[in-house]
Order: structure tokens, then sequence, then C-alpha cells
């Protein structure tokens, strides 16, 4: 019968795998993701609503305040990962999202997802079949610069959809979408300090498609979906 492994080597595996537990399932599920489609209409074909033709006013984007300096495990939070190979430095590091409103990112790609399904939105809320409210339960982006570098993104979002023209009950709905496109167009500046992995600027230089709305638009789709009966 084989001995048992030193007490340091078991220490050693046993904070291995408390570390590893710790990462966020969030992040872990943008990292293992299959690549997506790259276009709005591949992610939620078009004229897809149970209500097509019909009106929706978005009365507002719950889920603030934010932080500025979110954690890996906070409700809206930016990932970004750079390895530039053998013999050069590591990056890693949690961010606020690279997003001006975070709100009002939300607003514009719903009501562009909605319109894509087929419905109409509409500026004033007594002209509007539907009125819906968002709120962001979850919101991450990830960076990974390496040769095979992506850009993901995650939203979890609730719908509160009210009837706008009759009395019967509204519904709600909570729905998760995932967007992974090629390329993680993400600048890493020079060494600024002593230790490089602490001490390097990242920045996010966007793209086309935009994946943060792909995946907004995933989780509209999904939510059209279980929601077909209701509407």
């Amino acid at each position: 019968m084989p001995g048992r492994a030193p007490a340091s080597l078991r220490r050693l595996l046993a904070v291995g795998v408390l570390l590893f537990a710790g990462c966020s399932g969030a992040l872990q599920q943008l990292h293992f993701h299959g690549y997506t489609a790259a276009s709005l209409d591949e992610v939620l074909p078009m004229g897809s609503a149970p209500a097509r033709g019909r009106s929706v006013y978005i009365d507002r984007v719950l889920g603030g305040p934010y932080p500025e300096r979110p954690r890996q495990s906070s409700k809206v939070v930016w990932h970004s990962l750079y390895y530039g190979g053998i013999g050069e430095s590591l990056y890693e590091g949690f961010h606020r999202l690279p997003v001006d409103d975070i709100d009002a990112l939300v607003h514009e790609a719903v009501a562009k997802s909605f319109i894509q399904s087929g419905m109409r939105m509409t500026r004033d809320a007594g002209d509007a079949d539907y009125r819906l409210t968002v709120t962001v339960e979850q919101l991450y982006f990830k960076t990974h610069s390496t040769k095979d570098g992506y850009r993901a993104a995650l939203a979890r979002l609730d719908f509160n959809i009210v009837r706008g023209s009759t009395q019967r009950a509204g519904f709600t709905s909570t729905a998760e979408g995932v967007a992974k496109l090629r390329g993680a167009n993400t600048e890493v500046g020079p060494v600024e300090r002593r230790f490089p992995f602490l001490f390097r600027r990242v920045k996010y230089v966007g793209g086309e498609p935009d994946v943060l709305e792909l995946a907004i638009a995933d989780a509209v789709r999904k939510m059209l979906a279980a929601t077909s009966s209701s509407w």
C-alpha cells in the first residue's frame, strides 16, 4: 500500500482546490463556453417574438449603483486576463465594465433586441401594449488576451412585463444570455512598477459586434421563448 503524501504536499493540494473552487462560476462559464454566432440575427432571429407587431415601453433599468472597484464575485464586473508567453509577465485583474452608463447600455440593447424580435418600441408609456422593467442580476464581461484570445459576456436579466391596455396580471421571467467572440480587443500597457502583474494598465478597444449586446440579445431570446404563452 503506497504511503501517504507528505503533510506539506497535502496542504498545498488543499489550497489549490480551494482557490479553484473560489473562482466565479460565471467567469469560468465564459472561459469554457464555445464560440457563438457573431450577428444579432443569428443570436435572435428576426420576427421571433410571440407578440410581433405589438408595442413595448421600457419603464426603467434597475441594478445600480455599481461598484467602481468590483471583485470577481461582484454583480457587474470586467475580468481581464493577459499572458504574454514564457518569460513574460502575467496580468490578471477585475475592473468596472468599460461602459460609461451601464443602465443606458442595457436599456438600448434590450430595446434593440425587441425591435429585432419583431416588436415596436414606443416613447410614450400610454401608447404601449406592454411596459417593461429590467433588473440587472449579473453582467459579466471577460477578455482573454492570448494567442487564441477572446471576448465574452454573460447577462442575467430579470424582466417584469405589465400589460398596458388591459387589467390582466403581468408576468416575470429571468433569463441568462451568453456570447463569446474571437479576439480579445484588449490593450495591456507597459510595466509601471516593480510587480508587473499588479501594475499594468489595461484598456478595452471595442470592436463590432458588441459582445455585451449579443449576450443581452441571447437573454431576451430565452425570455421570449420561456414566456411565449403569456403575451
